[in-house]
């Protein structure tokens, strides 16, 4: 039963479950921090932050620098997420996969 739960909530990305699951597990096994540290350097190896930094620019100046941080967070963030990499992604996923799976054989 749990192994169905676990592979159905794995396998459903955008489901409240199954990133309460992760994020419980990770923070137990003290896996987390390693994770996020990994997913920071991908993302700066990547350029990801320079990419958002400039998308923050063009935004301030679109507003003719009257706007808040507010709303400059919402206007750039679903563009930022589209640009972090399919394989950061992808790798990003089978690491938690991983501490999960190990976290279950304990």
């Amino acid at each position: 039963m749990f192994n169905k739960m676990l592979s159905r909530n794995i396998n459903d990305h955008n489901n409240v479950n199954a990133k309460r699951v992760a994020e419980q597990m990770t923070i137990l096994r003290g896996e987390r921090m390693l994770l996020k540290d990994y997913l920071v350097q991908s993302l700066q190896e990547s350029g990801w932050d320079d990419k958002v930094r400039i998308l923050c620019r063009e935004e301030i100046a679109k507003a003719n620098g009257l706007i808040s941080v507010d709303s400059l967070v919402d206007r750039v963030t679903p563009k930022a997420r589209k640009e972090i990499p399919d394989e950061l992604k992808a790798d990003m996923i089978l690491k938690i996969k991983k501490v999960l799976l190990q976290a279950k054989e304990d």
